[in-house]
């Protein structure tokens, strides 16, 4: 039960980072991405930076949280 538990917190985890590595796959390609943040060509904002490393913290995130599933698991079965 546990390592089924266990198994499927994993298995989302994993999606999620594939998600991440997909997205992180998409941004260079195309460019930078920009938005307007006010009424003129001025207050033209980039966000490809802010959002590759969002995507780069949130990997790191994920992939520390399988190490320490992975390592609990382990400590339990032993």
């Amino acid at each position: 039960m546990t390592a089924d538990l266990f198994g499927a917190f994993l298995q989302r985890c994993r999606a999620e980072e594939d998600e991440l590595l997909d997205q992180l796959r998409s941004h260079p390609p195309h460019g930078p991405m920009r938005v307007w943040t006010g009424r003129s060509a001025d207050t033209l904002h980039e966000i490809t930076d802010e959002r590759v490393a969002q995507i780069e913290r949130d990997l790191g995130r994920i992939e520390a949280t399988i190490e320490f599933v992975t390592a609990l698991q382990k400590a339990l079965d032993a």
